[in-house]
């Protein structure tokens, strides 16, 4: 959960403290402001799928409940 989406989308420098990435996939684009996914592949083999989503988002949505 975060407070915001957007900083995560146009610089992804924070994704550097898992690894350098083999392969990203950004497979949502819906609403990126509410919630975003990264699957992520790192060279050393290690996997990631990533979801970020905003507070209010994620009190709203059913499935986490």
């Amino acid at each position: 959960m975060v407070t915001e989406t957007i900083s995560f989308l146009y610089d992804k420098n924070w994704m550097a403290v898992f690894g350098e990435p083999a392969i990203i996939q950004e497979p949502n684009r819906e609403n990126p402001e509410t919630y975003y996914t990264w699957l992520m592949l790192f060279k050393d083999g290690n996997r990631i799928d990533l979801n970020i989503r905003t507070k209010e988002f994620a009190l709203e949505d059913n499935d986490l409940i």
